[in-house]
């Protein structure tokens, strides 16, 4: 059985097969007993684009469950988190035994900036890994903040 991460979503808008759903996330002390001490910097508003797969008709304003698989959670925090990191790391160790300091460091930011790009320019590729699946929600008990 695939494990998945799901969170609950308004339907901004239709755009063809494509679906913007709006997520409100909300941090861990915002739903613990005392949330009336914290602030509404708590919680933040995600805008995710799904596609429905199994032929459900969505509309304006519809409630609608977002999930996705666990794994590509993980995937999607090495590839943001882990993996820069180590680029960074790795380019910082190899130049400073090369270079002085100071071109050793521009040299690991150097590096982190190529990362990020090739991510950014490689996005349509993993626009297709990380697919979001969406359902109506149904009389579950919704404690969504919206």
């Amino acid at each position: 059985m695939r494990e998945v991460i799901e969170h609950f979503g308004v339907v901004e808008n239709i755009i063809d097969d494509k679906i913007i759903v709006s997520v409100i996330t909300k941090s861990a002390c915002a739903s613990c007993h005392a949330k009336g001490a914290c602030s509404i910097a708590d919680l933040k508003e995600k805008v995710i684009e799904a596609k429905a797969t199994n032929g459900e008709i969505f509309n304006k304003g519809d409630k609608v469950i977002v999930q996705m698989e666990q794994k590509l959670g993980f995937l999607a925090l090495f590839l943001g988190y882990l993996l820069p990191f180590i680029v960074v790391i790795t380019a910082l160790l190899i130049s400073s035994a090369i270079f002085t300091e100071l071109i050793a460091a521009v040299v690991s930011l150097l590096f982190l900036v190529i990362y990020y790009l090739s991510l950014y320019f490689l996005r349509k590729r993993w626009k297709n890994t990380f697919q979001f699946i969406i359902r109506k929600a149904g009389d579950e008990n919704i404690s969504h903040p919206l």
